[in-house]
């Protein structure tokens, strides 16, 4: 992960959605040991994409976190996937978007 956000923080968010492409399968086929670890790839995906100005995609990676409530608990991910989604939301211009319910509530 440290090349990750190295790439991340220079800017070089294409590369660093390249160096998470692996992980994209291991979420699809269910394989991943479901952990808080587990969330972190689609967050730095998220971050990546909003970063190339991609907000349907980055929206998308969001709301994975946000569907598992459960895996991420009170881990960072879980509010800052709020706010990067609110993020992505705005990048495409949805204003009408509803606020996302805080969980448990």
């Amino acid at each position: 992960m440290t090349g990750i956000r190295r790439a991340a923080r220079a800017h070089k968010a294409a590369l660093a959605i390249d160096l998470l492409k692996p992980s994209i399968a291991d979420e699809q086929a269910g394989n991943v040991f479901v952990n808080v670890a587990s969330m972190y790839p689609p967050y730095l995906r998220g971050q990546a994409l909003l970063l190339l100005r991609q907000g349907k995609e980055s929206a998308a990676e969001f709301q994975k976190i946000i569907d598992h409530p459960g895996v991420v608990l009170n881990f960072f991910t879980a509010a800052l996937a709020r706010l990067g989604l609110a993020r992505a939301y705005a990048l495409q211009g949805d204003t009408a978007h509803q606020p996302v319910e805080a969980v448990g509530t």
